[in-house]
């Protein structure tokens, strides 16, 4: 059976939190759900949405780009429906090819389970449970028990090299 791997967006592709900490003085982000002065990560990007298409890839990008050269990546994300434009822009400057679902974290998890060939690379500590999720290590991840979790690129690829070639 051939494994396919999807990935989530922000946190795993686009780097979305250190240039949101950066624009708008944010400090350290420790918790999924957070607010500063008030405000969650959708209003403050909400003051300036550009920010979703000029902010930084992580990290992983460039592993991931070399796997998928001559397929299209399979991008899962949850997006509020007025950041859409400003990623496709983002999503059209590192992957022109390209399938992408909009998804919540329970539809993801529904369609990872209608999907046993797939792998999922995710960084939300809100799923029900984590079989066949790759975890992005993060601050705000921690607490979340699962099988495999990545720290660092090192690691990414030689998982990624495993698993695909």
């Amino acid at each position: 059976m051939k494994i396919k791997i999807a990935y989530d967006l922000d946190g795993v592709l686009r780097d979305l939190d250190p240039e949101v900490q950066e624009r708008f003085g944010v400090p350290e982000i420790t918790n999924w759900y957070w607010k500063h002065e008030g405000k969650t990560i959708y209003q403050l990007v909400a003051q300036d949405y550009s920010i979703l298409e000029t902010c930084r890839p992580t990290k992983f990008l460039d592993i991931v780009q070399s796997f998928h050269k001559s397929s299209p990546i399979e991008i899962w994300t949850h997006q509020p429906k007025d950041w859409i434009p400003y990623t496709a822009k983002w999503l059209n400057k590192y992957f022109p090819n390209r399938e992408v679902y909009y998804l919540t974290t329970a539809q993801k998890r529904k369609k990872l389970d209608s999907e046993p060939q797939t792998l999922l690379v995710e960084d939300n500590p809100n799923f029900t449970y984590y079989d066949r999720i790759i975890l992005i290590d993060s601050l705000y991840n921690r607490n979340v028990n699962v099988e495999t979790r990545v720290k660092s690129v090192e690691e990414f690829k030689k998982l990624m090299q495993a698993i695909l070639i």
